[in-house]
């Protein structure tokens, strides 16, 4: 997708056709010269996790927040980081839905 502040929109759509366990969103915002950076983060971190409550599906957030392009890539490990607790997740609620579903019959 073009930038962040789409990241929530894609994550939803992915989410809602149930074909995934689970949504990893990837990105980096770097901090320019104006407020942006504020509302895009925060508003890329707001909407991953709607879609994410809003599916039952989870989105992990692995958008990177930095001040420069080389903290961007001292952190390139964040998004290995991100896929573990997407994976994670998508295990956990396999378990819910198997120990519900044992329970329930």
């Amino acid at each position: 997708m073009p930038g962040a502040f789409e990241l929530p929109l894609t994550a939803m759509a992915l989410a809602k056709t149930r074909r995934f366990s689970c949504v990893i969103a990837l990105g980096c915002i770097i901090r320019g010269e104006t407020p942006h950076f504020d509302f895009i983060a925060s508003e890329a971190a707001s909407g991953l996790q709607l879609a994410a409550i809003e599916t039952g599906i989870p989105v992990s957030f692995g958008v990177l927040t930095v001040e420069t392009k080389e903290q961007a890539e001292a952190r390139l490990g964040k998004g290995a980081e991100a896929a573990r607790t997407a994976l994670e997740m998508a295990d956990l609620f396999q378990q819910l839905r198997v120990n519900a579903a044992t329970a329930a019959g």
